[in-house]
Parts: structure tokens; C-alpha cells; sequence
């Protein structure tokens, strides 16, 4: 019976897994703007929590399920540094943007339209 339960616990980290890898993946949609900040929490926490246990796991030597706990890790790992990364160069960007020359931004701010819902808005 504890072979089902640590089986279904470790599919169940697994699934965690690949689910916050694909929500990493595009964190920085425009449709999570209202909840960025509890985004990047939960995409750093979850991640690392997992991780924390499968490296518990492995110590523990469960050979049974052991590519699980492997499989589980490497998706956490992914997870965890794929939005590091992302969150890092969008960063670097915003900073490299805003630290430009002032002059060439305004020249180019003339050709950015930002926050229209129709053609009509454009034409007025």
C-alpha cells in the first residue's frame, strides 16, 4: 500500500513538474500582468519545493521509482531555471531601454501605438 501512495505522490510531483515547465515557459504573457508578482513566487517556490523532495527521495534510495524522482528533478530544475532566465533577460532589456538616449527614444516612441481596442481608436 505505501508503494501505491509514493508511486501516486511522485506522479503527482511529476505532473507538477511539467505543468509549472509549460506555465514558465510564457510567465510573461500580458494575461498574467495582474498577478506577476504571485507568478513568479509560486514559479520559483513550487519548483524549488520539488526539487527539495526528490533530492530527499533519492537519498533515501526508493529504487522503485527512482527515474520518476529523476525524471520529476530534471523538469523542476528546467522549471525553476528557464524562469530565472526569462525574468534575468527581460530585465536586462527594460534596463537597457530605459537607460537609451532619450532623444532616439522619443524618435522611436512616434512609431509604437500601445493600448488601443479597435481600428477606429487608431484613425481618431
Amino acid at each position: 500500500m505505501s508503494w501505491i501512495l509514493g508511486t501516486a505522490s511522485a506522479l503527482a510531483r511529476l505532473a507538477t513538474a511539467i505543468v509549472f515547465l509549460w506555465w514558465a515557459l510564457d510567465w510573461r504573457s500580458p494575461f498574467l500582468a495582474s498577478i506577476r508578482w504571485w507568478a513568479f513566487a509560486g514559479l520559483v517556490l513550487v519548483p524549488l519545493g520539488v526539487i527539495v523532495i526528490e533530492i530527499h527521495s533519492l537519498r533515501r534510495g526508493y529504487r522503485r521509482r527512482r527515474s520518476l524522482n529523476v525524471i520529476s528533478l530534471l523538469f523542476s530544475v528546467l522549471c525553476l531555471s528557464s524562469v530565472l532566465w526569462l525574468e534575468l533577460r527581460f530585465q536586462w532589456i527594460r534596463f537597457s531601454v530605459l537607460s537609451a538616449d532619450a532623444a532616439q527614444l522619443e524618435k522611436l516612441g512616434h512609431h509604437v501605438v500601445v493600448g488601443y481596442r479597435d481600428r477606429a481608436e487608431l484613425d481618431g
